[in-house]
């Protein structure tokens, strides 16, 4: 299964489980240059930028632990653009991470974190 098969699952995942704890999803995979953001929702009126990160077993690490400085500026630049884009003002802004451990070809998640203001603008 290649790489982009198994982020789109685990960004289902992260979708339906966002959306059944009351966030509004907006967009998904906005890509701003070779910046992207995963998922762009809202929590009441705060916009909520996810980075969903994904593996099959925590054996050598937790998905989480992927999101290292480099991936936390290309969320934030991409971001800015989608803010800009969307002409979004006055809103407060919040960067989580959903880390999914899942069973790629079955599309059933093992386990679903979600890590509220994960890093900062």
């Amino acid at each position: 299964m290649k790489t982009v098969e198994k982020g789109r699952i685990a960004e289902d995942l992260a979708c339906r489980f966002l959306s059944e704890s009351g966030l509004q999803i907006v967009d998904r995979n906005y890509r701003f240059k070779n910046a992207e953001v995963d998922i762009v929702a809202y929590d009441g009126d705060e916009i909520v930028f996810v980075e969903v990160r994904s593996k099959k077993s925590i054996h050598f690490g937790r998905p989480e632990e992927t999101v290292d400085m480099q991936k936390q500026k290309s969320v934030k630049q991409a971001s800015e653009s989608w803010i800009f884009e969307n002409r979004i003002e006055d809103v407060g802004v919040r960067f989580d991470v959903i880390a999914v451990v899942t069973d790629y070809e079955t599309a059933t998640k093992l386990e679903i974190t979600h890590f509220r203001n994960a890093f900062w603008l």
